[in-house]
């Protein structure tokens, strides 16, 4: 019985981490996270805006802490604004400073419609390093937030960057 339970456990487990990676089909893109640390949490949606919050397992800092790294997408409507002014626009309302700034080839990944910021930024919890990549498909815009405390960013990298290079357009027709 015991191994019934297991057996049914990690199918429901697998089936879960499959989901997540066509959360957002609907919006003409899918996003595989890199392993089985991750899962989605959240989904938030309007007429406008859908916001999908994947989380990892948390990873324990150098003063003990509980620490959760998170990639979050915010898909969006974007009419005509081509993918540069996007960046540009939606960049005014996330505060962090910019060290460095990649177009999509430059790390390897195949969605080639965009832009991708790496950063910093202080809250009350420390120093944080984000990736943020703007895309744009047809009509909708994409931001992908990557975001870890900066000394744990190290550790998170690898899946950070895989995540990005899962991305690919789909056809929704």
């Amino acid at each position: 019985m015991r191994k019934l339970i297991v057996v049914v456990l990690l199918a429901l487990l697998s089936a879960g981490v499959y989901a997540q990676d066509n959360a957002i089909l609907n919006y003409g893109i899918t996003l595989k996270m890199p392993n089985g640390n991750w899962s989605l949490a959240e989904t938030q949606s309007n007429d406008d805006l859908a916001v999908f919050y994947y989380k990892r397992l948390p990873i324990q800092d150098q003063q003990g802490r509980q620490v959760v790294p998170n990639i979050s997408i915010i898909t969006e409507n974007i009419e005509e604004m081509d993918v540069v002014t996007y960046s540009a626009v939606k960049r005014l309302s996330m505060p962090f400073d910019v060290s460095e700034v990649w177009l999509p080839a430059d790390k390897e990944i195949s969605y080639s419609n965009g832009i991708i910021y790496k950063g910093n930024y202080t809250d009350q919890f420390g120093q944080h390093t984000i990736i943020v990549a703007f895309l744009k498909k047809e009509e909708v815009g994409f931001r992908v937030i990557c975001d870890v405390l900066t000394e744990l960013y190290e550790e998170v990298e690898p899946d950070f960057m895989a995540a990005l290079r899962s991305i690919e357009a789909i056809d929704q027709k």
